[in-house]
């Protein structure tokens, strides 16, 4: 899902540089710095028993302490029965000071519709969040 999105941002806004991280193989002062240094962040979780994984639980409580302002952030991920997880990572967003955007979610492992939803919504993501207007 983060790949398409990516793409999708990049579709709309080739200036726009986007760093993927995998929080369980990155090291944290490097997603921090990155997190500093940009204007916005999408963190992504698949559901496990109704929560995030516990790895961007973690992340999300160091982010929380930090209480950025004037950062956009937005939650994406997949789920099976129940998709507690993109919302409890966009609660920790919210409290973390975060302006948020709408989440996304797929059901499932995301196949080909899915991926495409996810690079329209990096395409959305980039207009709503560009320092000038983007051409649609």
């Amino acid at each position: 899902m983060a790949d398409a999105i990516a793409q999708g941002i990049n579709e709309a806004d080739p200036n726009v540089s986007v760093k993927i991280f995998n929080i369980a193989r990155s090291d944290k002062n490097d997603v921090l710095t990155h997190v500093f240094r940009s204007k916005g962040a999408l963190v992504g979780s698949s559901t496990m028993n109704n929560v995030m994984m516990p790895k961007i639980a973690g992340m999300l409580e160091e982010l929380t302490g930090l209480r950025f302002c004037n950062k956009k952030a937005a939650a994406f991920g997949s789920y099976g029965w129940n998709s507690g997880a993109v919302d409890r990572v966009q609660t920790r967003l919210m409290d973390a000071g975060f302006e948020t955007s709408l989440s996304l979610k797929a059901k499932w492992r995301p196949d080909t519709n899915s991926l495409d939803e996810c690079r329209e919504y990096g395409r959305e993501i980039a207009r709503k969040w560009a320092l000038v207007p983007l051409a649609v």
